[in-house]
């Protein structure tokens, strides 16, 4: 009788220890997906946001000259910098 009762308590306790690594598995995996997805919608809505902004604001990439006419340079008195 006390052998069958170590043999119960042994299965019990290593049934035990794989629901806590089942646990353990399904947390991880379940943080993971939720990290994902999270972290593509944060870049979908920064995505948007900066779009956004862009359009409303004024900003330096908005103002442009283009200058064409001039003379080409060359020789040695072009200076370089």
């Amino acid at each position: 009788s006390g052998v069958k009762e170590d043999i119960f308590s042994i299965c019990h306790a290593t049934l035990r220890r794989h629901s806590t690594k089942m646990g353990k598995l399904i947390y991880t995996a379940t943080l993971y997906v939720f990290t994902t997805i999270a972290t593509f919608l944060y870049a979908v809505w920064q995505r948007r946001r900066r779009i956004r902004l862009d359009t409303d604001e004024a900003t330096m990439k908005d103002f442009t000259v283009m200058l064409k006419g001039f003379p080409c340079e060359t020789g040695n008195q072009v200076e370089h910098h």
